[in-house]
């Protein structure tokens, strides 16, 4: 087996657990360097320590190159939750990831499986979140990628003689991450004018574009199975004294908690600087989320950058730094994002493009 399997292998003697199943297909892919999208099909990675791993998986999704593993296929038709169960010491204690149904924990029960089944994701988690010097590279080359393609969205933007409206801007966008990348989007983008700027989850609409309008546009791309993640907020021929402002508090706030970034320092403290500037200058209120998430081959991993997560900071993990600021009945929403990996002595920005404020 791997060095990877080893790892977790370790974790769990450490832990004194026996067993293993790993429903993710972020974790599965991190393992054995297949990533399968199996949709409802049940998909699981049984880790034992007195055996080798098995992989229960449908037939329609054939497997290349695994070494050590023993696949355990279904069709459909087949009771491969049963087949899973079969597998298992029903001696020896079972933990299972985040992504195990609660269907599969009631259909174990329902088997006569009496162990207490509890989430040991911990296990593996862990250690994806501190990045290879291969995935940093990849990582890199993802947001090389996003650094092009944002200043080609921009540039666009500025050149546009016609009336944009958001869903005909993200047409734009698909046609430019095609030339560099054929993977798609690493999540569904958000291109938000004017007050839809102020929902930070804005979904994308018919809204046009008018003078004066903030632009937040938060995009990513995948590329090597890799993810990508930036924001970028500028403004539309003219920006008022107030929305620049607000702004440039931003603006600060974000290049505050970079600065801070180190190995050895709590993640809530990277939070902490910037919501605290946020606040001291009167818009607490109005930042409304954690300050940054893990990134690697899915846009969201475990962990995060927030005002409860007291873990420490390591080398080699990768996360975004992405302070806002959101006021609906000023229809101002700024949000800056930059995705960072930790270095030996402080971390380095994997998005080159500037912060400073940019007028289209």
């Amino acid at each position: 087996m791997n060095d990877r399997f080893n790892k977790v292998i370790e974790n769990m003697k450490d832990s004194n657990i026996n067993q293993f199943i790993i429903c993710d297909p972020g974790s599965i892919y991190y393992l054995t360097n297949q990533l399968y999208h199996t949709g409802h099909r049940m998909l699981a990675l049984l880790i034992s320590l007195d055996k080798e791993p098995e992989l229960f998986i449908h037939e329609m999704f054939p497997t290349r190159d695994l070494k050590d593993i023993k696949v355990n296929y279904f069709k459909d038709g087949d009771d491969s939750l049963k087949m899973l169960y079969q597998a298992l010491d029903k001696t020896k204690q079972v933990v299972v990831d985040k992504y195990f149904d609660a269907r599969y924990v009631i259909g174990l029960r329902n088997f006569g499986l009496d162990l207490p089944i509890e989430v040991g994701s911990y296990l593996i988690d862990d250690l994806r979140g501190v990045k290879t010097d291969k995935e940093i590279e990849l990582m890199k080359n993802a947001s090389k990628i996003n650094d092009k393609v944002m200043l080609e969205l921009q540039d666009y933007i500025s050149k546009a003689t016609d009336k944009i409206t958001e869903l005909a801007l993200e047409k734009v966008l698909s046609q430019l991450y095609a030339k560099y990348t054929d993977e798609g989007y690493s999540f569904n983008p958000i291109i938000a004018f004017g007050i839809n700027a102020t929902d930070p989850h804005h979904v994308t609409d018919n809204t046009v574009l008018k003078k004066g309008d903030c632009i937040v546009i938060d995009i990513g791309c995948v590329k090597e199975n890799y993810c990508s993640d930036m924001t970028r907020t500028c403004f539309y021929q003219e920006v008022s004294e107030f929305n620049k402002n607000i702004y440039n508090i931003v603006k600060e706030a974000n290049e505050k908690a970079m600065a801070l970034v180190k190995p050895g320092i709590k993640f809530s403290e990277i939070d902490a600087i910037a919501r605290n500037f946020i606040t001291k200058q009167g818009y607490g209120e109005y930042f409304n989320h954690r300050l940054g998430h893990f990134i690697g081959t899915e846009c969201h991993e475990a962990g995060d950058v927030s005002g409860i997560n007291n873990n420490l900071v390591k080398e080699g993990n990768i996360f975004s730094i992405e302070p806002g600021i959101y006021i609906r009945d000023k229809k101002i929403g700024v949000r800056l994002e930059n995705l960072v990996v930790v270095t030996k002595d402080g971390c380095e920005s994997l998005n080159k493009i500037s912060l400073d404020l940019k007028i289209l």
